[in-house]
C-alpha cells in the first residue's frame, strides 16, 4: 500500500495543479475525466508496468539498517602520565533491543489494525447512511408519469433537492419546488439525466469506496470533494448541450433557485447526485453556464501530454527494482578488504517470493519452496512430510547423505527456517532430519515463536516484496552474534562479564532449538538465582536475553525473555555454564601479585580488572565512584603507610600517584569510569 499512496499523493496533486492552472481554458466534462486516473491508481494494488521514469525510482526500497557500535571505555586508550604504553581492554556496554528490526514489526501491526477500524467505520458510515436514505425514499416517494423519461420518476417531499439515487435500479427523485413550473421541470429533468448518461451514481459508489480504503489520506478526500464539484460542472455543460445555449439564462436561474440548502459533508458518503452546494460553488457554476469553456486544440494536447506523463510517473514501478536491490547486497572484496564476507548461500528472491503460500497442507507450493531453498554440503533433498492433522501446521523436510557430507548444526538450517516461516503464513514447526535417523532425532527444530523472536517480529512482514525478503537474507548473514553473561539474584544483576566462549553460547541456544516442547516460562524476579545469556547483534542493534535456570525438580532449562517460553536444557550444558561462570568470578585480587597486601577499594560497580605479569602491572576500573568514596579510600591507604606523589584532586589531568615501598597506584579519571593502575618500580 505504500506505492499506491506515494503514487497516488503526486498524481492527485498533479491533476489539483492541472486542475489550478487549466480552469476555464478546458470543458468541464475533460476536467472531470481526469479524476478518472486518479480512481484508477487508488483502486489498483499493484503497478502496471515498469518504467524508468516512474517517482518509485527515486523512493529507497529500504532505509540502510543503522548501524550502533558499540561504545568503548572512555579509559581504553593509553592515559597520559607515569604509566605509559598501557593498553586497557575494551568495555562492552550493553545494547537496548530498540532497533529497527525489533520495533519495525509491532508498529505494522499496530497501523493495519488501526486502518482496518477505519475502514470499518467508514464503510459502516456509508452503508448506514444510504441505507437510511433508500428506506425514507421508498417509504415517502410518489410515483410520477413522465413521458418519455428512460427512469422512474418519483416525487419525494422530505427531499431538500432533486437527486438521482439507485445502484442497481437508479432512478430520478423530485421536491414539490421542481414540479411548479413545467419548464422548470424539464430543467431539473434533463439535468438528473444527464448525470445518469455521465453514470455519476456509479461514480459516487467509486468515490466512497476510495474514502473508505483511504480514510486517512487528506489528499483522496481534497480529490473526492472537488471530483464531486466537477461532477456538477460537467453536468451543467452536458445538460445545455442537450437543452441548447439558448436556455443558459434560464437554467442557470432553475440552479440557483434550486440549490437553495448547502451541501453537507455527510452527502460525499451517499451514492446520490444533489443539487445542494455552498457560495463559491454555486459562483462557479453559474460562471461556467454564463460562458462554457472552449478546449483548444493546443491546450487539449497539453492536457494529453501531461495526464501521459502523470501515468508514467505514478502508474508504473521502478524498472529493475529486484535487480538493484540485488546488486546493492553485494559485498566486493573492494569495498570492504578487512571485512569477512559471510559464506552464505542466496537463493533467487524473486523466485521465493512468487512461491509463498499461505497455507502450510498446499503440497506443490511447499514442495517448490523446499526445491528453491539451500542445503548445507553433502546433503541432498529426499522428500518431506506435512503436518497438518488437528493443530499441527508443520513441515519436516527429509534430507539424504551424499559423498562428502561430515556433520552439521542446527544453525546451519536458519535461512531455510526464516525463509519458510516468512513465505508459509500458518506455518509452525518447520523440521530437518536426515533419511537415516530416528524420527525423533531431527537436525534442527524451529518454531515460529522462536524464530520470531530471534528477529523481533512476525516474519511474515518480510514476505511484502522479493526486496523484503533480501532484508531478511541480510539479516541472517550479515554478523555473528557476540554474547555476555551476568548472574542475577531475584531479579538483580551481580555480577556481568563478556562471553568469549561463543561456542558454549552457541550449542546453548541451539540445544533448546532442537527440542519441541515448550512450556510458559516464570516471573526471572522470583528466581533466588539464574544466568542471563545476551545474545548481541551490534549492527542491528538488537539484544535477545535467554535465562538458565533449575526447576525445582533439578532439571535445567533455558528460558527466552523475562516472560517467555522455556525448554529443556541438557544437564551437560548447564554444568559447563556454571564452571565457565566459576572461572569467570575467581577472585583475581588475591590472586595477583601486584594487589596483594594492598588496600581493596570499597568501591561498586567493578567492570574488569587486568592481571599483567610480563609488562609488570595490573589494572581495575569501576563505574560510577563518587568523590566521597575516593577520598575514603585515599585515607585508607594514608593510615597503611603510602605516600602521596602527587594529588588526585589537584592533578586531575594524569590522576594521583601514590608508593610504597617498591610499590606504586596511580588512579586516574576516564570519564565516568575510575582506574586504578598497580605496579612495581623498576630498578
Amino acid at each position: 500500500m505504500t506505492e499506491t499512496i506515494i503514487t497516488s499523493s503526486l498524481l492527485i496533486l498533479i491533476i489539483l495543479a492541472l486542475r489550478y492552472l487549466l480552469r476555464g481554458r478546458i470543458s468541464s466534462q475533460l476536467q472531470y475525466a481526469l479524476w478518472l486516473l486518479v480512481a484508477i491508481r487508488l483502486l489498483l494494488p499493484f503497478p502496471l508496468f515498469e518504467n524508468p521514469v516512474s517517482v518509485m525510482n527515486v523512493i529507497p526500497v529500504t532505509q540502510m539498517s543503522e548501524q550502533a557500535a558499540i561504545p568503548q571505555a572512555a579509559g581504553s586508550t593509553p592515559p597520559e602520565g607515569d604509566l605509559t604504553g598501557i593498553t586497557l581492554p575494551t568495555v562492552h556496554n550493553s545494547i537496548a533491543a530498540s532497533g529497527p528490526a525489533a520495533g519495525a514489526a509491532p508498529v505494522a501491526k499496530i497501523a493495519r489494525y488501526i486502518w482496518l477500524c477505519g475502514l470499518f467505520l467508514t464503510g459502516s458510515f456509508f452503508a448506514i447512511s444510504n441505507i437510511r436514505l433508500n428506506r425514507n425514499l421508498k417509504k415517502n416517494r410518489k410515483k410520477l408519469d413522465i413521458p418519455g423519461s428512460p427512469l422512474p420518476v418519483y416525487l419525494a417531499d422530505h427531499l431538500s433537492s432533486p437527486c438521482l439515487y439507485g445502484i442497481i435500479r437508479p432512478a430520478v427523485y423530485l421536491t414539490p419546488d421542481s414540479l411548479t413550473d413545467q419548464k422548470r421541470t424539464s430543467f431539473v429533468l434533463a439535468h438528473e439525466l444527464t448525470h445518469y448518461r455521465h453514470r455519476d451514481y456509479l461514480w459516487a459508489l467509486i468515490r466512497i469506496v476510495c474514502l473508505s480504503i483511504y480514510w486517512f489520506h487528506p489528499l483522496v478526500w481534497a480529490a473526492a470533494v472537488l471530483s464531486r464539484r466537477d461532477s456538477e460542472l460537467a453536468c451543467d455543460e452536458g445538460t445545455l448541450r442537450k437543452l441548447g445555449h439558448e436556455n443558459r439564462a434560464e437554467y442557470g436561474r432553475m440552479i440557483i433557485e434550486m440549490s437553495t440548502a448547502p451541501s453537507k459533508p455527510s452527502e460525499l458518503f451517499c451514492c446520490a447526485t444533489t443539487m445542494t452546494g455552498g457560495k463559491k460553488e454555486m459562483t462557479e457554476r453559474i460562471r461556467r453556464i454564463a460562458r462554457q469553456p472552449k478546449t483548444l486544440l493546443i491546450t487539449l494536447a497539453a492536457v494529453v501530454i501531461a495526464a501521459a506523463a502523470a501515468v508514467a510517473l505514478t502508474f508504473g514501478s521502478a524498472a529493475n527494482k529486484s535487480d538493484s536491490k540485488q546488486a546493492d547486497a553485494q559485498v566486493s572484496d573492494e569495498q570492504a578488504p578487512d571485512e569477512q564476507v559471510p559464506d552464505v548461500q542466496v537463493p533467487d528472491m524473486q523466485e521465493l517470493w512468487d512461491a509463498r503460500t499461505p497455507y502450510v497442507g498446499d503440497n506443490a507450493a511447499v514442495g517448490k519452496l523446499l526445491g528453491l531453498l539451500p542445503l548445507p554440503d553433502g546433503l541432498q533433498h529426499d522428500h518431506f512430510e506435512l503436518h497438518t492433522g488437528g493443530n499441527e501446521r508443520g513441515i519436516t523436510w527429509i534430507l539424504k547423505e551424499v559423498s562428502d557430507y561430515t556433520s552439521v548444526t542446527p544453525g546451519q538450517f536458519q535461512q531455510d527456517a526464516l525463509l519458510l516461516f516468512a513465505l508459509v503464513d500458518n506455518l509452525e514447526d518447520f523440521y530437518a532430519a536426515l533419511d537415516t535417523s530416528p524420527a525423533d532425532e531431527p537436525l534442527c527444530h524451529y518454531t515460529r515463536r522462536q524464530v520470531e523472536e530471534l528477529v523481533g517480529g512476525d516474519l511474515r512482514d518480510y514476505a511484502k516484496s522479493p526486496e523484503t525478503l533480501q532484508e531478511l537474507i541480510l539479516f541472517s548473514a550479515e554478523e555473528t552474534p557476540k554474547y555476555r553473561i551476568a548472574k542475577l539474584e531475584n531479579g538483580k544483576m551481580t555480577s556481568e562479564f563478556p562471553m568469549e566462549d561463543n561456542g558454549l553460547a552457541d550449542d546453548i541456544l541451539m540445544n533448546v532449538l532442537v527440542k519441541s516442547a515448550a512450556w510458559e516460562g516464570i516471573d526471572i524476579s522470583t528466581l533466588d538465582e539464574c544466568y542471563q545469556i545476551s545474545q548481541i547483534f551490534p549492527n542491528a542493534n538488537e539484544v535477545h536475553d535467554y535465562y538458565a535456570y533449575l526447576l525445582e525438580d533439578g532439571r535445567a532449562v533455558l528460558q527466552s525473555g523475562t516472560d517467555g517460553y522455556y525448554s529443556i536444557l541438557s544437564q551437560e550444558l548447564y554444568s559447563e555454564l556454571l564452571e565457565f561462570w566459576r572461572n569467570l568470578t575467581a577472585d583475581p585480587w588475591l590472586e595477583n601479585s601486584y594487589t596483594e597486601g594492598i588496600p581493596r577499594p570499597d568501591f561498586d560497580n567493578l567492570l574488569w580488572m587486568t592481571t599483567d605479569d610480563e609488562k609488570g602491572y595490573c589494572a581495575v576500573c569501576y563505574q560510577d565512584v563518587s568523590r566521597e568514596q575516593t577520598e575514603a579510600y585515599l585515607q585508607v591507604l594514608a593510615a597503611d603507610g603510602w605516600r602521596t606523589i602527587r594529588d588526585f584532586y589537584e592533578d586531575t589531568t594524569v590522576g594521583g600517584l601514590y608508593e610504597k615501598d617498591d610499590r606504586s597506584i596511580s588512579i586516574q579519571f576516564a570519564g565516568r569510569q575510575t582506574v586504578l593502575y598497580f605496579s612495581l618500580k623498576q630498578d
